[in-house]
């Protein structure tokens, strides 16, 4: 049996599904750094310096340049 034979490819399903846990999983990772920074953070004006780095934060509060 060549090595051609052995391989069986994934469908496109399991390929889409196999990407949106890893995806799933990304998020979560995001959230918990998330929630580790803001307990960790030095508070200013509010908001804590380190977690304002944080993308999904700032996705959250919708900070513009303008807020700045």
């Amino acid at each position: 049996m060549s090595d051609n034979e052995k391989f069986i490819p994934m469908s496109y399903w399991q390929w889409e599904m196999m990407a949106q846990e890893e995806r799933q999983k990304l998020i979560e990772d995001e959230i918990e750094l998330c929630k580790k920074l803001q307990a960790e953070a030095e508070w200013k004006d509010g908001f804590p310096n380190e977690w304002l780095k944080c993308h999904s934060f700032r996705e959250a509060v919708n900070r513009t340049p303008e807020d700045e």
